[in-house]
C-alpha cells in the first residue's frame, strides 16, 4: 500500500526497509508511529505556559479564529481577561470582525482591529504590559501577511494553522517556501 501514496521517495525508502519484516499489521503501525514522531519535533511550550505575542496564519476555514478562541479563554483563565487581547489583522472577510468582538466578548478579553502593520505596531505598544496577545490573520496572501507581521511586530512568533484535509498545493506553499513557523496546528 505505501508505494501508491504520493511522498518523497527517501522517506518511502525508509518506510519499506522499516516494514520490511513485519508480518502483524498493528506491529506495523505502531513501528511507523515510532519512527515518524522521531522526526518530528517536540513542542516545547504547552498552550497552558502560553504568554507574549503570537500570530495565527492559514487558509480560511483552517481554524486559525477557533484555536485562537481556546487559546484566548485558556490563557484568560490564567491571567485573567483584562491581561489577554486579540487583534484581528487585515481581515476583509465579512462578518470575521464581528465574530471576533463577539469571542472577545464571550471571554471578557479586549479585541482590536488593525488594517495595517503600522496600526499593528501601534496597538501592540499601547498592549505591551499584557500577558498574552493573539493576532488572527486573513487566509489569504500568507506569506505577505507573515513578512508585514514580522516587519512591524517582529517579537510574535508565527503559527501555522492547517486543516488536516490540506491540499497538496497548498501543502506545498506554505512549506516549500521555508516560511520560519514557530510551530504548525492541524
Amino acid at each position: 500500500g505505501i508505494m501508491e501514496h504520493a511522498m518523497p521517495s527517501r522517506l518511502k525508502t525508509l518506510l519499506v526497509d522499516t516494514l520490511r519484516d513485519i508480518d502483524d499489521p498493528e506491529e506495523a503501525e505502531a513501528r511507523l508511529h515510532a519512527l515518524l514522531r522521531e522526526g518530528v519535533e517536540e513542542i516545547t511550550e504547552s498552550p497552558e505556559e502560553l504568554s507574549g505575542i503570537h500570530a495565527f496564519f492559514g487558509p480560511t476555514g483552517a481554524g486559525k479564529t477557533t484555536l485562537i478562541g481556546k487559546l484566548a479563554k485558556t490563557a484568560a483563565d490564567r491571567f485573567g481577561g483584562d491581561q489577554i487581547a486579540i487583534i484581528s489583522f487585515n481581515d476583509q472577510k465579512l462578518g470575521a470582525w464581528n465574530q471576533m468582538q463577539l469571542m472577545g466578548s464571550q471571554l471578557g478579553v479586549s479585541c482590536y482591529r488593525a488594517t495595517s502593520g503600522e496600526m499593528l505596531q501601534t496597538i501592540l505598544r499601547e498592549l505591551d504590559s499584557h500577558a498574552c496577545v493573539f493576532i488572527d490573520t486573513p487566509g489569504v496572501e500568507i506569506a505577505r501577511q507573515l513578512e508585514t507581521i514580522q516587519q512591524h511586530a517582529s517579537e510574535a512568533l508565527a503559527h501555522l494553522v492547517v486543516s488536516s484535509e490540506i491540499a497538496r498545493a497548498t501543502a506545498n506553499r506554505l512549506f516549500r517556501t521555508h516560511l520560519p513557523w514557530d510551530s504548525v496546528n492541524i
